[in-house]
């Protein structure tokens, strides 16, 4: 969150209709406040999001910016693209191998406010481009993130491990 606090003013002295909206319980936030500015134009909704709250927040984001520091994965990405949601995220752990470049969202390098500016500004610097992110990112959903998609991807792995070390015998030893 720092460093999208970080990135506001850049953007705001690039674009001037726009809102920015910080959703969620974060536990430490009076440490991220110093970096609000006077003429931010930042919401904050400091708080658990009830799981039938949420839908709405998606529809009234153009995108989703995720500017981890540091994860692993992100749930928010499947969901931002289940709704057909572009991302602006940072290239830390898995995300880069979610989020395509310039197709479903732009990627920027963690702790960059500048590179983070740049790409919010990007992102809102053409409708159409938002619109054809969003398509992708839906399809994306789609073809990799669905139940189906997530099934079809776990009964090949079953099959190709059975096809390299064969079935089972009684017992659940491996026949030698």
């Amino acid at each position: 969150m720092e460093y999208l606090l970080k990135a506001e003013p850049l953007v705001r002295a690039r674009v001037s209709d726009y809102r920015m909206l910080v959703a969620g319980r974060c536990m430490e936030f009076e440490r991220y406040e110093k970096y609000i500015e006077p003429g931010a134009r930042i919401d904050v909704d400091n708080r658990f999001i009830p799981n039938k709250e949420v839908a709405a927040y998606f529809r009234r984001a153009s995108f989703v910016v995720l500017p981890y520091i540091s994860a692993t994965q992100s749930g928010v990405v499947a969901l931002a693209y289940a709704f057909g949601k572009p991302v602006v995220a940072t290239r830390v752990g898995a995300i880069p191998e979610v989020v395509e470049d310039g197709k479903t969202g732009l990627l920027v390098e963690p702790r960059d406010e500048r590179a983070l500016a740049d790409a919010i500004v990007r992102m809102l610097s053409s409708e159409e481009r938002l619109a054809e992110m969003g398509r992708n990112a839906e399809r994306y959903c789609r073809e990799h993130l669905s139940w189906e998609a997530i099934a079809a991807k776990t009964r090949l792995v079953y099959e190709e491990a059975i096809n390299e070390y064969g079935p089972r015998h009684e017992h659940g030893r491996a026949g030698v």
